[in-house]
């Protein structure tokens, strides 16, 4: 428990200190369990601002030679030796998630972000009037699209009328037309 506890306040001054991981390092390479371990450097990584986690992989550390000790001129050989200079290693590379919506997350409010990208009301002419076998009225628009009646009200509409489509509440569409004060429930067949 004290390590979890020690882990979270270790994780809460990360982005503060994110420049200098290394102490943070040493105390997830300190934890004798793999899982605690693991699950440590994960949520350093997590802590990470953005420009860190986009800078390039190091490169695999490399063997180091034997140094050569430094004399002017060696008797034995008479070869000048150099002294051997090591590259600056590269900033540690975190490995980055493309984040994948969660479906999870999106349940519920797909419908409502459709709603705000498209208009609440149209308005169009009526180029044909139809009725189903039960008496409900086939609405056909300049515009190509074809609506019906949703209840079997009597709805005095004429070819040629204008009308405004307004959107209702729970995908509901209202017809009112501009010679008349009503409106009436249609839905969308084509």
């Amino acid at each position: 428990m004290r390590r979890i506890v020690f882990a979270a306040a270790l994780l809460a001054a990360v982005p503060t200190a994110a420049s200098d991981l290394t102490p943070q390092l040493r105390v997830c390479a300190a934890l004798s369990s793999q899982a605690e371990r693991i699950q440590c450097y994960d949520e350093l990584a997590a802590g990470l601002p953005d420009e860190q986690q986009d800078r390039p992989a190091p490169a695999p550390p490399q063997p180091a030679a034997a140094p050569v000790a430094e004399t002017p001129n060696s008797p034995a050989t008479g070869v000048q030796s150099t002294p051997i200079v090591e590259p600056e290693p590269a900033p540690p590379r975190v490995a980055t998630q493309t984040a994948q919506p969660d479906p999870d997350d999106r349940f519920g409010i797909e419908h409502h972000e459709s709603q705000r990208t498209t208009a609440d009301s149209i308005s169009a002419h009526i180029s044909s009037i139809d009725k189903t076998v039960y008496g409900n009225l086939v609405i056909h628009l300049d515009n190509g699209q074809t609506w019906q009646q949703r209840g079997y009200k009597r709805y005095p509409l004429k070819q040629g009328d204008e009308i405004i489509i307004t959107r209702g509440a729970l995908n509901s569409f209202f017809f009112s037309s501009t010679r008349s004060n009503r409106k009436e429930r249609f839905f969308r067949i084509d």
